[in-house]
């Protein structure tokens, strides 16, 4: 577990500001599917290595899984942006 920990983290450090905001957004979003509501650190806590542990804690090995679904959404979304779509979340 301690090597997709590391790997989740580093994929997490490698979003900028702007990208970490809208993956957080699409993270919030999963959760309320999954789960009907997301957790309040969710929606107040930007510290990636603190919604690391949340995610693990909630998906386990499935947050590789999880993050790959919403890191798809995301390259789609800024795809779109820099095709001049204006996209809100």
């Amino acid at each position: 577990m301690a090597a997709v920990k590391e790997l989740l983290l580093e994929i997490l450090h490698s979003l900028n500001d702007g990208e970490f905001r809208k993956f957080m957004k699409f993270l919030q979003l999963a959760f309320q599917k999954d789960f009907k509501d997301s957790p309040r650190l969710l929606r107040y806590q930007y510290d990636r290595t603190e919604i690391l542990d949340v995610m693990v804690q909630t998906y386990g090995r499935q947050s590789v899984d999880e993050t790959r679904k919403i890191l798809k959404k995301l390259i789609h979304l800024l795809n779109l942006i820099s095709l001049g779509y204006v996209v809100t979340l």
